[in-house]
């Protein structure tokens, strides 16, 4: 088979086209990587503690910190052992245009390493909640293990959290994931930068 050879201009023409492609790819990556959000990501999988109930109960109040266990039979259910969870709407699982309705969520308390740690608030974000046929619930039930980012509180009953993100499985795994679906677009980015190189260099 014989190698396709194009003419100078041509060729001059493809660099430059390939050039501009690893730009914008590299702009695109850069901008999803230094986004406040994205850096955020960063900030909390790189600096957030996790921490167990003993160690909870000696940091100050508004410390944030990252808490993980199993939703304890303890927690209030607010139906069919959720503690917190969205009903999507659509006739079928295999709808792609569903419209997720308001999220229900509660207090609970999270049986936790050293002991429980009881989660104050209801507002907090479901990341990546589990799907429970057969309807189209999202949520966290009792028995579930979560991760719980939050800062440090108390009441009258002493040290608690108030909860950022409620997130299913383990933060470990959860960072990990993060960070990889930062890094994918500059990996990207760079291994079209490499291609465009060898193309230049030929």
């Amino acid at each position: 088979m014989v190698a396709r050879r194009y003419s100078r201009p041509r060729r001059l023409l493809v660099v430059l086209l390939m050039a501009a492609t690893a730009a914008s790819a590299l702009g695109a990556a850069l901008n999803i990587v230094l986004a406040p959000a994205a850096g955020a990501v960063l900030d909390d999988a790189l600096r957030l503690p996790v921490v167990d109930a003993s160690a909870l109960a000696s940091m100050p109040d508004g410390a944030r910190v990252v808490v993980q266990g199993a939703i304890s039979v303890r927690s209030t259910p607010l139906l069919r052992g959720f503690v917190a969870y969205v009903r999507q709407e659509g006739s079928t699982l295999y709808e792609m245009n569903w419209g997720a309705r308001e999220q229900n969520s509660a207090p609970f308390v999270l049986d936790a390493v050293g002991g429980p740690v009881r989660i104050l608030n209801s507002r907090y974000t479901l990341i990546n909640p589990p799907a429970v046929p057969p309807d189209h619930y999202f949520g966290f039930q009792i028995g579930d293990c979560v991760a719980v980012t939050g800062s440090v509180a108390r009441d009258a009953q002493g040290p608690a959290l108030i909860a950022e993100r409620v997130i299913a499985g383990t933060w470990e795994g959860y960072s990990v994931g993060q960070v990889a679906a930062l890094a994918l677009p500059v990996i990207a980015a760079i291994a079209l930068a490499s291609l465009l190189a060898a193309v230049v260099t030929r």
